[in-house]
């Protein structure tokens, strides 16, 4: 039910699952990115 959430993007940020991070594998994760313009 969550990764059904996540995965439907309903909170407008990009969830991975099961992503290597170092010597880890996180369960989630998300690739959160701010862009500034003038």
């Amino acid at each position: 039910m969550l990764w059904s959430r996540l995965r439907g993007q309903q909170l407008r940020v990009h969830f991975r699952r099961e992503d290597p991070i170092g010597s880890f594998i996180a369960d989630f994760s998300a690739e959160v990115t701010t862009s500034v313009s003038r």
